[in-house]
């Protein structure tokens, strides 16, 4: 009976440790098949998929692998993420908030014409992150991200605008009464030519959220939009550099107003040889290289506007006012490159 109760004493850990070494290995294949099937079913127009999951319980993490999104019927992929990792965050632990910090990688987003097809109701929104992220987020980190925008679903990739290289953070995404802003500061590369910059702030205890933001552009080469804009206005540059400097914030009734700021140097929009692709195309490049040499500043070669916007269902813009402070930096009084300041966020 001693050597009975012995070996009892030695099976009894063994056999735990066993059950819990495959329920470690089970688990991960269990949570996978039933987000899988929910992304699958949460919506009539898209689904979402994940390749796999891994949970690390030493990190107090979890992630998710080969993310993508597609449209239902058309299976058209709008989305794929290559890592989504979901940790805690200890600095938290010992304030007694329990909330979690995410990192995601790689993220391309086909932004699509008809973007209406992939607004989901509220709830199904809220309810999509309340499986896949339970815990409330502090910050949210996103490393290489790019969005393109589909303009025209037959153009290729190399033909459609594309930010890249998304990198930054949005932080306190967890908001109290006695901290209610949240901040996210992001770095992009827009057609591969210059950094573009997004600064701001949200307050997303208010309905609607508020917001503000700053985007700064610096030594942008105008040559790499040409496909873009012939399709579209139609223009094309032969040459030219271009710093932008805007801001913009909404208000509690979700209007939305600001001001845009270009500094375009050394433009020319007609070569010798250029090929006009139709008669608008030609009166619109012969009109722009006049206002060119017409509004730029003799000494510097640059043109330069400040102009104002609101945005209330559609957007107005004042365009007297562009040609009037595009007149005033080529004759008068110049222009000062930079942020105003002018818009931001009240508590």
């Amino acid at each position: 009976m001693k050597n009975f109760y012995k070996e009892k004493k030695i099976y009894i850990p063994v056999i735990i440790v066993a059950v819990l070494i495959v329920f470690r290995i089970l688990l991960p294949q269990i949570l996978l098949y039933e987000a899988n099937k929910y992304l699958g079913e949460f919506s009539p127009t898209y689904s979402l998929h994940m390749k796999d999951l891994d949970i690390s319980i030493l990190r107090g993490a979890y992630s998710f692998e080969d993310v993508t999104g597609k449209l239902k019927g058309e299976e058209k992929t709008f989305l794929t993420i290559s890592d989504v990792d979901v940790s805690i965050a200890w600095r938290h632990i010992f304030r007694g908030k329990v909330v979690t910090d995410i990192e995601a990688k790689n993220v391309d987003f086909l932004f699509l014409k008809d973007m209406s097809k992939l607004n989901p109701p509220k709830k199904e929104a809220v309810d999509v992150k309340d499986t896949l992220f339970p815990v409330k987020i502090e910050t949210v980190d996103l490393k290489n991200a790019r969005i393109v925008f589909e303009e025209y679903p037959a153009l290729s990739d190399e033909s459609r605008l594309k930010i890249e290289k998304i990198n930054g953070r949005i932080t306190n995404l967890t908001p109290d009464e006695q901290n209610k802003i949240s901040n996210f500061n992001l770095g992009a590369s827009i057609q591969g030519s210059s950094e573009l910059v997004f600064i701001g702030s949200l307050n997303l205890l208010q309905k609607p959220v508020l917001w503000d933001v700053d985007v700064e552009m610096k030594d942008f080469n105008l040559t790499s939009l040409n496909a873009v804009l012939k399709r579209n206005l139609p223009l094309t540059f032969t040459k030219g550099r271009m710093d932008f400097f805007a801001e913009a914030q909404n208000d509690k009734s979700g209007k939305m107003k600001g001001y845009i700021k270009p500094f375009l140097r050394d433009i020319d929009v007609v070569a010798n040889n250029e090929k006009f692709i139709g008669i608008k195309h030609f009166f619109v490049e012969i009109f722009t290289a006049l206002g060119n040499l017409i509004l730029r500043d003799s000494k510097t070669h640059t043109i330069a506007t400040y102009v104002d916007f609101n945005y209330d269902g559609k957007f107005n813009i004042s365009t007297g006012q562009g040609i009037e402070n595009a007149i005033s930096n080529g004759f008068k009084e110049k222009l000062k490159p930079g942020i105003e300041d002018k818009y931001k966020m009240k508590e």
